[in-house]
């Protein structure tokens, strides 16, 4: 999940004029951002969803495809359907090419989803934010136990 405030997102110069690229380029909230091409198998189809974007305008980078769904979706849930196993096989399974893989745009709509209500979409994609977020938690929390004893044992031996 893409949340501006959390990321270091590159820039487009200040020189680009930005009047030339249409308003439907930009991304939005719930847009995917998925890469179109890897050198591996476990990195082709690899998605984020946009779930901020601040006040800021962004445009997806090269080698990805920017999705975006027709019908009206929970915020967050695809981000977590895109990292759903099943989904990521058939889209190993659909990537051609040699020394670099690439999905199309094309293959990517014959990819097979069960795709439920939009409530049941909410309460999943809430529970697992909820779960990485403690996680994400918990990590810090080890991370400065980690500190704490680096501390403790350059103390035990001055």
């Amino acid at each position: 999940n893409f949340i501006i405030e959390n990321e270091y997102v590159p820039y487009v110069n200040m020189a680009v004029d930005l009047s030339k690229i249409s308003k439907e380029d930009f991304c939005k909230i719930g847009d995917i951002v998925m890469a179109d091409a890897s050198e591996d198998y476990m990195d082709i189809g690899k998605a984020i969803e946009i779930r901020s974007l601040g006040n800021e305008n962004l445009i997806s980078g090269l080698h990805t495809h920017l999705l975006r769904y027709k019908n009206k979706c929970a915020i967050g849930f695809f981000g977590y359907l895109f990292q759903y196993r099943k989904i990521r096989l058939q889209i190993m399974k659909m990537a051609t090419g040699v020394s670099v893989l690439g999905i199309s745009k094309t293959n990517l709509s014959k990819i097979i989803m069960k795709i439920p209500c939009i409530e049941e979409q909410k309460r999943i994609a809430t529970f697992l934010t909820a779960l990485d977020e403690k996680i994400n938690k918990v990590g810090e929390q080890a991370e400065q136990m980690r500190e704490w004893k680096k501390g403790l044992l350059q103390q035990m031996f001055v």
